[in-house]
This record gives structure tokens, sequence and C-alpha cells, in this order.
């Protein structure tokens, strides 16, 4: 039987997929690839579509010799290619549409895990649209930011996975099958 696994990226795992730094291999994979039986879907948020382009922004420009500086030319390039293709590569959710029930609250996550509003409004409705999806695999999450993502999703019960920390292979040992 085939199925949809969803994967939900988050700001710093989306820019490891146009920009070279560690975990990028690991995304590149996660994205491309098929698990199992399963085939891969990767999903992220417009807040994360609108972010993506600052950080691009910070690595041009952190100071000369920084490991994750990128120059100039590199910077337009792949600006130029996340506009044209981000959309198609990582699927924007649509909150308002895609979403029946509401099981969580921005203020209870606030309280919960410490976090700004900002930061709890966008968790929350991440977490309320992976509530949503139907299927017999929980979403994973993809990201590097230990705080806000890894912590807040861990928390709540979903599996996250640090493509700066963790490989494929640890992947397919926590999913009990072989990465394509």
């Amino acid at each position: 039987m085939n199925w949809i696994r969803v994967f939900y990226f988050d700001t710093s795992a989306i820019v490891k997929y146009y920009v070279k730094e560690k975990g990028s291999d690991v995304v590149q994979r996660i994205v491309g690839g098929s698990i199992g039986k399963s085939r891969n879907v990767s999903v992220t948020s417009q807040t994360t579509l609108y972010e993506a382009p600052k950080v691009l922004k910070k690595k041009w420009k952190l100071p000369q010799g920084h490991v994750q500086k990128i120059d100039e030319k590199s910077y337009r390039q792949k600006l130029f290619v996340f506009r044209r293709s981000a959309e198609q590569v990582f699927r924007p959710i649509d909150f308002k549409r895609q979403i029946r029930k509401k099981p969580y609250s921005y203020r209870k996550i606030m309280q919960r895990h410490k976090i700004q509003e900002c930061d709890a409004r966008h968790v929350v409705c991440v977490l309320n649209y992976l509530a949503n999806l139907q299927g017999p695999s929980r979403p994973i999450i993809v990201s590097s930011d230990k705080k806000h993502i890894l912590g807040v999703f861990g928390k709540e019960g979903y599996q996250v996975f640090d493509p700066e920390k963790q490989t494929i292979r640890y992947l397919e040992k926590m999913l009990g099958c072989n990465f394509d």
C-alpha cells in the first residue's frame, strides 16, 4: 500500500535546500526521495516562505571569513532560484482552508513553552494543520532550530529531525524503512 509521508520544513531547513551548509545533503535527499512505499511531500508555511529570503540575506551580510557567509553573486542567484521554485518544492499550507479542528491555542503554547507570541502563533498554525492530517504516518518536523521548533514540536509529541545532527540512516531507523 502506498501513502504519503509529510515532512514539515521550517526556515532553517528550507535554507539548507538552497545553500550548501551542514545538513544540506540530508535535506536534499528528503525533498527528492521516498521512504519505503511512501511518497514524500514537503510542506511549509507562508510565514516560513517569507522568512527564508531574509535568512539568505543575513548569510550574505555576515562578516568576511564567517563559515556560513555567501557572496553577493551567490546570494542573488540563490534568491532568484528560491523565488522561482520554493512554492513548487515546499508546498505552502493554506491554514484557513485546510484546518477543520483546532486543538491548539497560541496562548497555551506561549505559556507552556515560554516563547514569544509571534513564534507561538506560527507554531500553533502548524500544529493545528498537522493535527488535521489523515493517514497511517505522523508528519516529521525538519528543523535545526533547537529552541522554537525542535523543542516545541518534540514536547508536543511530534517526531523531529535535525539535519545538522542526524543522518539519513537515523531517519530510516526512526521510521523503520529504507530511504530511496
